[in-house]
């Protein structure tokens, strides 16, 4: 497997240590499905926040899945996750895509694990 490799000038490691993560935290999603996301989570459940995490988060990775955290005040059924991804794709066509909600309350290692390195989907 052929690694690739991004230089980094020297000053960036002067910056903070939240600075220099963020700065490896690259979303790899079209500009309309990421507004076609948010918006669809926003309108429904206002309160919600929408995380992309796995290989879409690295840009130096290739092809992968779109996985999704939406956290919210209430667990959302799991008919209401697959009414989104039936939209999604009518939209973009069909791909591969992971949706998983949890409550803001929850404190499980799995989403701990997701919230240390997603990258907090919004269009704006």
């Amino acid at each position: 497997m052929l690694r690739q490799y991004v230089l980094i000038p020297p000053f960036v490691f002067s910056f903070a240590e939240e600075a220099r993560v963020e700065i490896f935290k690259i979303m790899r999603i079209a500009a309309e499905q990421k507004k076609f996301i948010y918006e669809y989570w926003r309108e429904r459940i206002p309160s919600s926040q929408v995380f992309l995490f796995g290989s879409r988060v690295d840009d130096l990775k290739k092809g992968g899945d779109i996985d999704l955290l939406i956290l919210s005040d209430n667990k959302i059924p799991h008919k209401d996750l697959f009414k989104m991804k039936q939209l999604f794709f009518s939209k973009f066509g069909p791909q591969k895509m992971d949706v998983v909600s949890m409550t803001k309350q929850d404190e499980s290692l799995f989403k701990n694990h997701i919230l240390s390195y997603a990258k907090v989907l919004n269009y704006e």
